[in-house]
């Protein structure tokens, strides 16, 4: 009789055990969905401040605290490089190989999804270089656009 109850109670322990091992790996799964989010980001035409016959030859997106996840509009055309860090410092950027390829304001318009993992958008830094040319005669202009000018909107 003693070893009967002696066998329940370790029995009673191991499920004890199990369940508590499969609620703690409930609640890090739970937490790790929570404390990340995925954002759109835009670029407003507002914010390019795109002249008359100046269109988009090249950029790059330097991001601290997320990850791109996705790059939907790849422009045939263009040169794109995507580098993802374990540290979480992404950079992508690409440039035209051809005049013909270069963009209007639009090409910016839910222009990649970030992934941040952390539960406050304030460590999320973002920097945007933004290369223009204004028809074939190579008139050039280069500028930076900070998290300010950007639109970033929860992905559903």
């Amino acid at each position: 009789m003693f070893d009967s109850a002696q066998t329940v109670i370790a029995s009673n322990r191991r499920i004890i055990f199990i369940s508590t091992a499969i609620t703690a790996l409930l609640l890090c799964f739970a937490a790790a969905g929570i404390c990340q989010e995925v954002l759109s980001l835009s670029i407003p035409s507002s914010s390019l401040g795109l002249q008359d016959g100046e269109r988009i030859g090249a950029f790059e997106v330097k991001i601290t605290g997320g990850e791109i996840v996705s790059f939907p509009n790849v422009p045939r055309g263009w040169g794109i490089f995507i580098d993802n860090e374990p540290n979480q410092k992404t950079r992508i950027g690409g440039n035209a190989v051809v005049y013909t390829a270069f963009q209007e304001a639009n090409f910016f318009d839910d222009f990649i999804s970030i992934l941040v993992k952390h539960p406050d958008r304030e460590s999320l830094k973002i920097k945007v270089t933004i290369g223009t040319m204004t028809g074939l005669t190579s008139k050039q202009r280069w500028f930076d656009l900070d998290k300010n000018d950007l639109v970033l909107k929860k992905v559903k």
